[in-house]
């Protein structure tokens, strides 16, 4: 049956359309058809090219129709019930056949099949010419399919693309090519902008890096500048405050006579300065403090002996060649700065290597200040000064030790023994007045060496004077200070006559 079917279709109804002229040479023609075996039932059936709906199919029909080479989607449906699609493609010239087969009962779905001319028209039952209606020509037209009758079978036109010139072609790619560069140039002119922009906010932090590093220089600069001026403020006040004292003391005590002042034996003076600590935090000053004080001693007729960062050891043998040498009638200063401790009642002076572990270790490896004074006493010195600034801060506290309390104990002097503490009972000798002093000496230390200077002026006065400078300096840093005086002195000795 399918062979006879396409028989009759190659012979009755193929050469006819292949008779039909042509649209142009670039269309091709396709021809769709149904199976005849259904009847008025493919009446109910649509077709689409491309999505645009085909003129329905009346009966026993077929149709054919051109359009350019290409490849298109033609799709059919039975009353919304489904059908198949495919893709054509085709070429200039050629013919392409699509047979319409519904599939299935009593709802058939149109199954669309491409029949190839060369293999038959296999499956194709009789189809006969009708004609399309008028209302299907119009709704074709409206979708902008163009539609030519011909003598044999009505053909659909798809209007093909119409070719550009030669020239507008050139224009059209030279249009592209200058679209494409003024792309690619904008492109890169927005890349550099983006680079200009990030190099341009990379300066302005740079820039605002350096503002903020030159407003801090100009805050410290001028905190050190106010730091500057306080100090030569406070120096200036220590110059008034000496002036006004040996002022003071011209106008209340009367000058000497030569003959009246009592003769100066032999000036011997031992000055220990102990900064480097092992165990116990290390000082800042002691040294310098004892080698300012030892020249300010030599000047003046002192016979000096300095030591420096002495161990017990050493401390003690250097104490003991001291106090051999002194004799009879002998005037004596020991000076000493360093760390000290009170252990109950009495004063301890701490070498460089003392020891941390209990209150028993200290008192058997420091050096009792009560025993210096004694040796001095027992040599017959006929005036004793001791100085000490050792009253600093504790320095077992900071190692979590309770041994001992924080400065030194009142201590009695003998007889011809003058006993001077940088600071009274509790208080801490400052080192500097603020963090700008550049002074290398401590407080105490520095009024002294002024104060000894002065000729005509008693020791006992020196001290007083020193005690009174270094109480008003210290109250001017908001400090408390007063070196304690303990005075067993006869009559009157002097630094310079």
């Amino acid at each position: 049956m399918k062979a006879l079917v396409a028989l009759l279709f190659s012979v009755l109804v193929f050469p006819a359309w292949a008779s039909a002229p042509q649209a142009a040479s670039t269309l091709a023609s396709v021809y769709i058809f149904m199976d005849t075996n259904y009847g008025a039932m493919v009446s109910r059936y649509n077709l689409k090219v491309e999505g645009v709906e085909m003129p329905q199919m009346n009966g026993y029909k077929y149709v054919a129709f051109s359009f350019p080479a290409g490849q298109y989607l033609i799709e059919s449906d039975r009353d919304g019930v489904g059908g198949t699609s495919l893709q054509l493609k085709v070429g200039a010239g050629e013919n392409h056949f699509i047979f319409i087969d519904p599939v299935g009962f009593p709802r058939p779905k149109p199954i669309l099949t491409v029949v190839d001319q060369k293999r038959g028209l296999e499956g194709v039952g009789r189809s006969v010419e009708l004609p399309i209606p008028d209302a299907s020509l119009a709704l074709l037209a409206n979708k902008g399919i163009r539609l030519v009758r011909q003598s044999a079978p009505v053909v659909l036109a798809l209007n093909p693309p119409t070719a550009p010139a030669p020239e507008a072609a050139q224009a059209a790619q030279a249009a592209q090519a200058v679209q494409a560069v003024q792309a690619v140039q904008a492109v890169q002119a927005a890349e550099e902008v983006r680079r200009r922009q990030a190099e341009i906010d990379l300066l302005r932090a740079q820039v605002e890096e350096a503002r903020k590093r030159q407003a801090e220089v100009e805050r410290l600069r001028a905190e050190s500048e106010e730091a500057k001026r306080k100090l030569a403020a406070t120096e200036e006040n220590l110059k008034q405050l000496s002036q006004q004292r040996a002022n003071q003391a011209a106008a209340s005590s009367p000058a000497l006579a030569p003959a009246q002042a009592t003769t100066l034996g032999n000036r011997r003076a031992l000055v220990i300065g102990n900064d480097t600590y092992r165990s116990v935090p290390r000082l800042a000053n002691a040294r310098e403090d004892a080698r300012t004080i030892a020249a300010s001693l030599s000047a003046v007729g002192y016979q000096v002996t300095l030591r420096l960062d002495l161990s017990e050891r050493e401390m003690k043998a250097v104490l003991r060649a001291f106090s051999s040498q002194v004799q009879g009638g002998d005037e004596v200063l020991f000076f000493f700065a360093g760390h000290g401790v009170q252990l109950g009642a009495a004063n301890y002076l701490l070498p460089t290597d003392i020891g941390s572990d209990s209150e028993a270790q200290v008192r058997d490896e420091a050096i009792q200040l009560q025993r210096i004074l004694d040796d001095f006493s027992d040599r017959k010195a006929k005036f004793t000064l001791a100085m000490l600034d050792a009253c600093r801060d504790n320095p077992f506290r900071s190692l979590g030790r309770s041994i001992g309390g924080r400065g030194l104990a009142p201590t009695t002097a003998a007889t011809g023994q003058m006993v001077i503490f940088s600071a009274g009972t509790g208080q801490q000798a400052m080192d500097k007045l603020n963090q700008a002093d550049t002074n290398k000496n401590g407080l105490f230390t520095r009024v002294f060496v002024q104060e000894m200077q002065k000729p005509g002026v008693s020791i006992d006065r020196v001290m007083k004077n020193v005690r009174n400078q270094v109480a008003e300096l210290a109250k001017s840093v908001g400090h408390e200070q007063v070196p304690a005086i303990y005075d067993q002195v006869l009559g009157d000795f002097f630094f310079r006559q």
